[in-house]
């Protein structure tokens, strides 16, 4: 599937998306390992429908690294995982979180991603 068969970005045009993600890139050393959003391939992306302004806002992305490391960017509202305590209480955030093969596979798979871009990293059977 190219980008210009993808219709979003958590509710966001897709190619606007992923011209933010180069410009605002998202960096984290994990496990002695630099995750960079604007290095990696953006592969899916989730939102749970709530508007960014939201305190429940939630929006996930699954990137591959020209490694072949798998790793999520998730960002939300005060009420999610992704929220920072502030000295009076929550805030919105974004974090990164690392991902195995496995873990990558389930993501797609509960998150209802097409079957030809998960066809492209994993091998599948027909029913």
């Amino acid at each position: 599937m190219s980008e210009a068969d993808w219709v979003s970005f958590c509710g966001y045009p897709f190619t606007a998306a992923r011209e933010a993600a180069e410009v605002f890139a998202m960096k984290r050393v994990i496990g002695g390992l630099v995750f960079s959003t604007g290095a990696a391939e953006l592969v899916w992306s989730w939102t749970n429908g709530c508007g960014a302004g939201d305190l429940d806002w939630l929006c996930e992305a699954l990137y591959r690294t020209s490694r072949g490391r798998w790793f999520l960017e998730v960002s939300g509202g005060a009420r999610t995982r992704a929220a920072r305590r502030t000295g009076d209480g929550y805030v919105g955030g974004s974090v990164l979180e690392p991902l195995s093969d496995r873990e990558a596979l389930e993501w797609l798979e509960r998150k209802a991603a097409d079957v030809d871009v998960v066809r492209r990293f994993f091998p599948l059977e027909d029913a």
